[in-house]
């Protein structure tokens, strides 16, 4: 939203029709037809005027984030200040992810990332033991302090993912998860 003096407010609202009964059209008609209706009023009044709504939650939740974050950028501040929230500092680490490859490129992609300073690699695999052993080769290339997983896509079997986790635990690199493997969940009568 922009006010007067040309100050932006910006807000988000995702649209999840399963959770929250909105879907975009809906949600767009309910912010046009708010603002429209309070196209001048005061931001505080339009804020409170807004919290009276029960219903057209995700829109709301977008609109009352986009007015907080206008009104702190009026006072020169950020909306966690207008909120008055004190936001413990922490750093936030995303990972990268390497395709399924050959081994020779698996090494020099494995090594083009370590450079830029990722500290957690996700490596794409597909059914096979090849793969556990494309892994394991980087073993001496990989340091300590960076972080392993495996995204096999649902095309390791619960046995494959048992033997791997095996394999992976006998070297030293540092696995943090295996994402997505196939759970067999038919039992017999044995288990």
């Amino acid at each position: 939203m922009e006010l007067d003096s040309g100050v932006f407010g910006l807000g988000e609202s995702a649209e999840n029709v399963k959770l929250t009964g909105e879907n975009r059209d809906e949600m767009y008609r309910f912010m046009k037809d708010f603002f429209d209706e309070h196209l001048n009023e005061e931001i505080e009044d339009t804020l409170l005027s807004l919290q009276g709504f029960t219903n057209h939650v995700a829109a709301r939740y977008g609109m009352e984030a986009a007015i907080l974050d206008a009104l702190a950028k009026m006072d020169g501040m950020e909306i966690s200040d207008e909120l008055s929230l004190s936001l413990p500092t922490r750093r936030l680490e995303n990972d990268t992810t390497v395709s399924v490859l050959d081994s020779k490129q698996t090494i020099l992609e494995t090594k083009r990332i370590l450079k830029k300073g990722y500290h957690h690699i996700k490596y794409k695999v597909v059914a096979g033991k090849d793969e556990v052993e494309r892994i394991i080769q980087l073993e001496n290339l990989i340091p300590d302090d960076v972080a392993i997983r495996i995204d096999p896509n649902q095309s390791w079997t619960y046995q494959e993912t048992l033997d791997a986790i095996k394999e992976f635990d006998k070297s030293t690199l540092q696995i943090e998860f295996i994402e997505q493997p196939v759970i067999d969940v038919r039992c017999d009568e044995k288990n």
